[in-house]
């Protein structure tokens, strides 16, 4: 994958981060900071519910919630290792469909090959970035206080970062640990810009939510500065 579409592909462990593998747009050779998930499906199972133009795919509900409230754009791949093929669909509320028993299911296009992946997951990366800044305000007022006042001091310096961070934090708020192990581990350029600061945010993010050790956990990998955190500690 990272070769055929000039994408970072990083590995992960679904139950930590809640998707099987992260992908990050790459310009002119140079991550991005735009990233999607993804959730990788291999074997015939999955491909033994044929339609009209592709296949059928059955998530549990109970995944579907968490891909939802990720905060990144999240694509299923189904995997077909005898043909050496690739197809993708995004999830979301619009392409989920319920069936006459109540059980989702998601049309993945035959269309849908790995080759045609990079423009749609782009886009998809770049509308969450370029809707932050607008968006920034709403955002705000769906976090914590004291971690809304660390982003808005931020927002001075590095308006456009800072917002970036505020939308995954405000997109990610039901699942904050995923969302912060996801940062942490995909360290996107526009937050390393953030210094210390930006860490503190995510600190203080994670921590009101009641999860002290991983708030200490982000502080300990953020720059050794003067961090202003007000409740992220254990």
């Amino acid at each position: 994958m990272t070769s055929q579409l000039g994408l970072v592909f990083r590995e992960q462990s679904t139950s930590d981060f809640g998707v099987d593998a992260q992908a990050e747009m790459k310009r002119e050779g140079r991550p991005t900071g735009r990233l999607v998930g993804l959730q990788v499906k291999t074997g015939p199972a999955y491909f033994s519910e044929p339609y009209e133009d592709g296949w059928i795919f059955r998530p549990k509900k109970k995944h579907v919630k968490y891909w939802l409230n990720h905060s990144l754009p999240v694509y299923v791949l189904l995997v077909n290792l005898d043909a050496m093929t690739v197809y993708w669909q995004e999830i979301t509320e619009q392409r989920l469909r319920t069936g006459p028993r109540g059980g989702v299911y998601i049309q993945v296009p035959r269309a849908n090959v790995l080759a045609t992946a990079r423009g749609p997951w782009e886009a998809a990366a770049e509308k969450f970035a370029s809707t932050a800044a607008e968006d920034y305000e709403d955002n705000l007022g769906r976090l914590a206080p004291s971690t809304a006042a660390i982003l808005r001091d931020l927002a001075g310096a590095r308006a456009g970062d800072a917002a970036l961070l505020c939308a995954h934090l405000a997109r990610g708020r039901h699942t904050p640990e995923l969302t912060a192990r996801t940062l942490l581990v995909s360290t996107p350029p526009w937050l390393a810009d953030l210094e210390a600061d930006g860490y503190a945010a995510l600190a203080d993010f994670t921590g009101s939510h009641g999860a002290g050790a991983l708030a200490a956990e982000v502080l300990l990998a953020g720059p050794s500065a003067s961090l202003r955190v007000s409740s992220a500690s254990p």
